[in-house]
């Protein structure tokens, strides 16, 4: 389903538009997923080292087995009791998962439970398998896995740690036949970044693990009998735009303070839409999947599908936090602004609204209230609305 289709707005002959003084704005760069059925097909050949072993046991060997070329072994798990490792679907390497995120700090050395819990702690749900957010250590995790896994040898208990990596390993395998699913741990396999960096940037863990598969085959070769796995990367076309933030500072009219209700975020392609943030990831630039965007006609130039304004009544004194800054009114006659060891002191009327920004390593002092932000403004601003 193409997710921007363009949106015609029956809208009056004169759009209501917020003055621009009364506006807090701030821009920000965003990667999304225009159609999620819109991708490209890289064709690749996935094989794996045969001098790497998990749990004693070759690696070529643990894909000779999941691709049925080899009868399987049955192997110890967890409490030592014995059970087969013929386990289909995500529910399997869910459990293999948490097992390690729960237990990691039991089997291993502080320096390694940093770097597993990194990648594991954010496995929530079966459809988000190894799914993270934001965190940075997931690339160098993996490709210290698949470059030079004795190095981490050396700081775990070798049975535990070798075990959960083979299955692990395994789980990936039935995953990526049986559902095309790729987890993180093929994902950052040094030849599968290979293919997709070439289509779509690989810095944000979220995005890439968008990266579907099809055509799954395993294939034994006649001279070796090494097992190649042949497959399709489908990699989704992805597109920078450009958002805001906006925020409507308002305005005071008899005792009572009035100002539209704007979306947290949007942007405009073929429409508008407004996006939840919370469903989108920082890490090294903003992702935000399809399910974040929600077509909007409510924006700060159309505020006329906004619903009415929001009225608060007046106390002493108000502040409200914006995108960009804060809305205060009250009977103060100072603001202070400290930044370090230095402070500075601005004359303010009373009972007038303010919109007041401060620097990130700025602390604003007005009365008993303390305001501080991170802001990407070079210096102290405050102006009467």
């Amino acid at each position: 389903m193409n997710f921007f289709i363009p949106i015609c707005l029956l809208t009056s002959a004169i759009a209501a538009s917020i003055p621009e003084n009364r506006l807090a704005c701030k821009q920000q760069d965003v990667v999304v997923i225009p159609d999620a059925f819109d991708y490209f097909l890289e064709p690749m050949e996935l094989s794996f080292d045969s001098s790497f072993s998990f749990n004693s046991k070759p690696i070529t060997r643990i894909i000779e087995e999941e691709c049925d070329f080899r009868d399987k072994e049955i192997f110890v798990w967890g409490d030592r009791q014995k059970r087969s490792i013929v386990k289909k679907g995500v529910r399997h390497l869910v459990k293999m998962l948490h097992h390690l995120y729960n237990n990691g700090k039991r089997l291993f050395r502080p320096e390694l439970v940093r770097e597993i819990t990194k990648v594991l702690a954010k496995v929530k749900h079966p459809k988000d398998v190894l799914k993270s957010s934001g965190i940075t250590g997931i690339f160098s995790f993996w490709y210290n896995i698949w470059m030079d896994p004795s190095a981490f040898r050396a700081e775990v208990d070798t049975a535990h740690f070798d075990e959960m990596l083979e299955n692990v390993l395994r789980g990936s395998i039935q995953m990526l036949r049986n559902q095309g699913h790729l987890t993180e741990m093929l994902l950052n396999h040094p030849s599968v970044l290979s293919k997709i960096k070439r289509r779509m940037p690989i810095e944000n863990q979220d995005l890439l693990s968008m990266v579907e598969a099809s055509n799954v085959e395993c294939h034994q070769g006649h001279r070796d009998s090494q097992v190649t796995i042949f497959l399709k990367l489908k990699i989704p076309k992805v597109k920078r735009v450009s958002g805001e933030m906006c925020d409507d500072i308002g305005q005071v009219s008899e005792s009572t303070y009035q100002y539209y209700s704007l979306p947290t975020f949007t942007f405009s392609h073929n429409g508008h839409y407004k996006v939840n943030l919370k469903k989108c990831t920082m890490e090294s630039f903003l992702f935000c999947p399809i399910t974040s965007m929600l077509p909007t006609k409510c924006t700060k130039d159309s505020v006329e599908f906004c619903g009415l304004p929001k009225k608060e009544k007046l106390e002493k004194n108000f502040f409200r936090e914006l995108s960009v800054g804060f809305a205060v009114y009250g009977d103060f006659r100072q603001v202070i602004v400290s930044k370090g060891e230095f402070s500075d002191q601005w004359k303010v009327d009373p009972n007038v609204l303010y919109h007041v920004v401060p620097t990130s390593n700025e602390t604003v002092f007005i009365g008993n209230q303390v305001l501080k932000q991170e802001t990407q403004v070079d210096s102290f601003g405050m102006r009467k609305i």
